[in-house]
C-alpha cells in the first residue's frame, strides 16, 4: 500500500492499494479490485467502481459516489453518499451530511 502523507492538489486516480494520511485537495477515483483508506482529509469527491473498497476513517469534504463497491465510513462525510449497486455502511459515531450515526 502506497501512502500519501503531504499535500497533494489535483485528482488522483487510484491504480494501487492507498492510505491517505495527509491532505487531498481534489477528486479521487478508486479503479476496481483497489483500496483506498482516508485516514486524513480529502477535500473533494470520491468515486468508488465496481469491487474497489474504500475505508474512511478521517474527514471526506465532497461526495461519495459508490458505484458497486465496498465503502465503509468510520469518519466524517461532510455532504452525502450515493450508492449506486454498491455496498455502504456507516459505524457508530460516524457522521454524515451533519447527522450522527
Amino acid at each position: 500500500m502506497i501512502e500519501i502523507k503531504n499535500l497533494v492538489e489535483g485528482d488522483i486516480k487510484v491504480n494501487e492499494d492507498t492510505k491517505i494520511s495527509g491532505m487531498l485537495n481534489g477528486n479521487a477515483f478508486v479503479s476496481s479490485n483497489k483500496r483506498l483508506d482516508v485516514n486524513g482529509i480529502l477535500n473533494g469527491d470520491v468515486y468508488i467502481s465496481p469491487s474497489a473498497q474504500v475505508y474512511i476513517y478521517g474527514i471526506v469534504d465532497g461526495v461519495i459516489e459508490n458505484r458497486g463497491g465496498h465503502l465503509e465510513v468510520f469518519g466524517v462525510v461532510k455532504k452525502f453518499i450515493l450508492d449506486k449497486k454498491g455496498e455502504t455502511e456507516i459505524h457508530t459515531n460516524a457522521i454524515v451530511s451533519g447527522k450522527k450515526y
